[in-house]
């Protein structure tokens, strides 16, 4: 895969007055990021170094995957996502191992799609999900019935 690529940033409007020195730093396999005032900035890389790192990422989000239908690496998996994601900690503990499963099951799938936001929104919404437990009150707040609402419902048959 070769040297892993610098960032250099340049002003978007450099790219736009003269676009051949910022793709000449891109050719040299930099990283480039353009600064925008009123948007997000924008990256620029060569295909071949971003098409390596997205294997890579996918390669690694499978083996993890795969690894965790080992009963010892199972429990290894829960005891770092512990320390990588303290939060974790809040969580029942029936719902720690599925949150381990559904982040890294999250993982691989966008991984192999090349689109990773579904992944960071899932460990947000975990997050999430630990903070509710986390405070007694909200949770039993929001298990209530709400007014207005119909007759207890049964799983789907």
């Amino acid at each position: 895969m070769g040297v892993p690529a610098t960032h250099v940033s340049f002003p978007y409007s450099d790219l736009l007055r003269q676009p051949t020195s910022v793709l000449a730093v891109v050719d040299q396999g930099e990283v480039v990021e353009l600064v925008r005032r009123d948007r997000p900035n924008l990256r620029i890389e060569r295909a071949d170094r971003a098409a390596d790192v997205e294997e890579a990422v996918a390669l690694a989000a499978r083996l993890l995957r795969t690894s965790l239908h080992e009963q010892v690496a199972r429990s290894v998996f829960e005891r770092v996502f512990g320390e990588v994601f303290p939060w974790l900690d809040l969580l029942p503990d029936g719902e720690r191992a599925a949150c381990v499963e559904a982040v890294l099951r999250r993982l691989q799938a966008g991984a192999e799609a090349g689109v990773l936001a579904s992944f960071t929104q899932l460990v947000h919404e975990w997050r999430q999900t630990a903070a509710l437990h986390a405070d007694p009150g909200l949770s039993a707040e929001l298990a209530r019935p709400l007014a207005g609402d119909g007759p207890m419902l049964g799983p789907p048959a």
